[in-house]
């Protein structure tokens, strides 16, 4: 029975110390992908975040310590012209970052979605669609 709590916490403070922000997404410019869609930020942030909102984020495999939930947090800035999308665990460990998405005007009837990703390539594949699925439009 040590051995599990052992191992338990264990896993908890390595959860901990790897958290990510979006801080720290925004800082490592090497985990991020620039894409130029068809439309403006508003129409681009309302498809982005219904995408975020009805997908399973439990069909990735990934296994949650201490019953960790998925939310999608959103905010949209139309002062400064920009929104932002980004997926966080809740959890005993604290709060993770995987993903966050920024969204601005890059022209005329043109956005810029910024995506940032965390060290955990799991949600890589479902971000790329979605935005392949809008260039594509």
């Amino acid at each position: 029975m040590r051995n599990v709590w052992i191992g338990t916490l264990v896993a908890v403070l390595l959860a901990a110390g790897c958290a990510t922000t979006p801080e720290k997404l925004r800082a490592h410019q090497t985990r991020q992908l620039i894409v130029v869609v068809p439309g403006s930020y508003q129409q681009v942030y309302r498809h982005l975040l219904g995408q975020a909102r009805t997908c399973s984020w439990y069909d990735s495999g990934v296994t949650a310590f201490g019953g960790s939930t998925a939310r999608v947090e959103n905010a949209l800035f139309p002062d400064l012209n920009c929104a932002e999308i980004a997926l966080t665990w809740h959890g005993t460990a604290g709060t993770d970052t995987p993903f966050l998405l920024d969204i601005e005007p890059a022209g005329a009837g043109q956005t810029r979605v910024t995506a940032y990703f965390g060290y955990s390539g799991l949600y890589r594949g479902k971000v790329r669609k979605w935005l392949a699925e809008l260039a594509g439009r």
